[in-house]
């Protein structure tokens, strides 16, 4: 700001001043008369980082809203509409001060198109919540090159020569892991970041074959493996912990065993050192759940026939083998969590009970006398993990004759129950791993 009003302010002053006001004025009468450039709302100088804290206030933000907006809804009694604003399909045109800091191509599907993005791989957040780029300086003066983080602001105003220190420099992570991407179009290239995104750990990983280098570098910068702290020889491992005897002192290291993603995916790490063995400061220990040798393992390599029709394409149906789906090839673990609550209905309580009438015994094979899943036991989709019965109103014509003249000789209220149980989604079976019955949170390994 202080640039664009050509104002010598130290940056340790935060507060407003009377000559800001005087400058700001006289920069929008010259721009009323033709003095000056408007500023481009694409440009990254007039942009900032949102933090995690940012994005944490403006969620409670919204949940305190919603919460207005409910309460003032039940005490009046009126239906009210949502004071939350929609989002709007808005599309953004590439800017020249995206390189290196924002990848062109890759965004992504929906209605956000355009306006989410991922960051350049050699990318920083600078002081003032802006992207900074890497650039070697390259001066007359002198013969050294210096690198330097350019802010979108400086880009403009920098009047030395600047180069890229690394030719995929403008590239995200998941484009960077694509081998010979430089050589697709941009749909192509779009649609196979994308892809990577959505790959899953196979339960038997392997390296590939085809990589471009940084497998390594990512995985690491993922926090998936278990790097070693300190140097010190293994004493004993297993599936879940490792143990570093070093300078006279014991390290216990926990590994991640069967945890749940957001994704629904199983997050594990797989130790690497057998017992005995000197370890170095920064050396890996254990494997994630999608690497092999501390690099990134995704899929297989499997034998491919391309066989072009009238011409070559590369968009058409693919035809796979049987074997990949004999021999488990792509298969993976995924971990769902059900979640089912009870309720205090103006009819009555809901039951959580083991005895349904006018259902099938096998779907209730696996419950214990409480109606929930017992732990262990390998359920199929339909079976009922928790069984739940909502009591109901029913209209004076559904009831049978025999209720009719109990409530209108003897005055008794007939009660309806309604099947309300949680129960396996179709291609989801598996064992039930855990079971959390206080808030009957139930867990089922895929």
């Amino acid at each position: 700001m202080k640039r664009r009003l050509n104002l010598d302010i130290p940056q340790n002053n935060t507060f407003l001043l009377t000559r800001d006001i005087l400058a700001a004025v006289d920069h929008l009468i010259g721009l009323k008369f033709g003095m000056g450039d408007l500023d481009d709302m694409n440009h990254l100088k007039n942009k900032y980082i949102h933090s995690v804290a940012d994005l944490l206030q403006d969620q409670f933000g919204l949940a305190l809203v919603r919460l207005e907006n409910m309460v003032r809804g039940t005490i009046c009694g009126a239906i009210r509409h949502k004071l939350i604003p929609t989002p709007q399909s808005l599309i953004r045109d590439i800017h020249p001060s995206h390189y290196g800091r924002i990848f062109p191509i890759d965004t992504t599907e929906g209605i956000n198109v355009g306006l989410i993005g991922s960051l350049a791989i050699h990318v920083r957040i600078g002081h003032w919540r802006s992207l900074e780029s890497p650039f070697y300086k390259i001066s007359k003066r002198s013969t050294g090159v210096r690198m330097l983080y350019i802010s979108p602001g400086r880009d403009e105003y920098n009047m030395v020569h600047l180069r890229s220190i690394f030719p995929f420099q403008y590239f995200s992570i998941e484009a960077s892991l694509i081998p010979f991407i430089e050589h697709n179009n941009a749909n192509r290239a779009l649609m196979s970041s994308n892809m990577r995104c959505q790959a899953v750990s196979l339960s038997c990983s392997e390296k590939c074959i085809v990589r471009t280098g940084l497998e390594q570098q990512a995985d690491l910068d993922s926090g998936s493996l278990a790097i070693a702290e300190r140097e010190g020889r293994v004493v004993y491992t297993n599936t879940n912990t490792i143990i570093l005897a070093g300078n006279g002192d014991i390290l216990s290291i926990l590994l991640v065993i069967y945890q749940r993603s957001n994704k629904n995916t199983c997050i594990l790490q797989k130790p690497q050192v057998p017992r005995g063995k000197c370890i170095k400061k920064g050396q890996i220990l254990a494997d994630g759940a999608a690497t092999v040798g501390g690099k990134l393992a995704l899929g297989k390599n499997i034998l491919v026939a391309y066989i072009p029709w009238e011409g070559y394409n590369s968009e058409d149906a693919v035809l796979i083998s049987k074997r990949l789906v004999y021999k488990d090839i792509y298969n993976s673990f995924h971990i769902r969590k059900y979640e089912i609550q009870t309720h205090v209905t103006s009819q009555g309580p809901e039951k959580v009970i083991n005895e349904i009438p006018h259902l099938e015994a096998h779907l209730l094979r696996n419950l214990d006398k409480n109606g929930i899943v017992m732990l262990g036991y390998w359920v199929e989709a339909g079976d009922i993990l928790v069984s739940k019965l909502t009591p109901q109103v029913m209209k004076e014509s559904l009831y049978a004759p025999k209720d009719r003249l109990l409530r209108a000789i003897l005055g008794i209220q007939t009660q309806k129950e309604k099947l309300s149980s949680q129960s396996i989604q179709l291609g989801c079976p598996g064992p039930d791993m855990s079971l959390g019955k206080s808030n009957m949170n139930l867990r089922i390994g895929v």
